[in-house]
């Protein structure tokens, strides 16, 4: 296993990725001050971002070409948020998918792609166990 987003798993041998980029923002505020440069305060963690990208060749893998992927995107049009769990078990938490895209090419007479490259942007969820007064500090 390389990756596995709740029920989905990323496997050398099924959907395996070629990058997976990671990214992590700090949330500032500037408070403007008369005859200085502004003063930034700390608010505290931005976005944790994961991003994964890859390619399936439908010839060589002899499944329904793209299933997983559209399974995944029907999964994050519905809400779906899910443990991210990396190859050697370190759990990132609870994700939500934000972003599907597909790209497929080099279609043969039928139609069938040769090859689909897909990136996928997972972002970290945290809705404070579910309570309304997690919205404030």
């Amino acid at each position: 296993m390389l990756l596995a987003w709740g029920g989905f798993v990323f496997e050398t041998s099924n959907l395996a990725f070629e990058r997976l980029r990671q990214s992590s923002e700090t949330r500032w505020r500037d408070h403007e001050i008369i005859g200085r440069q502004p003063a930034g305060q700390y608010l505290g963690p931005g976005r944790q971002r994961v991003t994964v990208t890859g390619a399936i060749f439908p010839a060589e893998d002899g499944a329904a070409p793209g299933a997983q992927i559209a399974a995944m995107q029907l999964a994050s049009r519905k809400g779906l948020v899910s443990c991210l769990v990396s190859d050697f078990g370190s759990v990132a938490g609870p994700y939500r998918l934000e972003r599907v895209e597909r790209d497929e090419t080099f279609h043969d007479a039928a139609g069938m792609p040769g090859r689909i490259g897909y990136t996928l942007e997972f972002a970290a969820h945290d809705d404070g166990a579910g309570l309304i007064w997690s919205l404030w500090p």
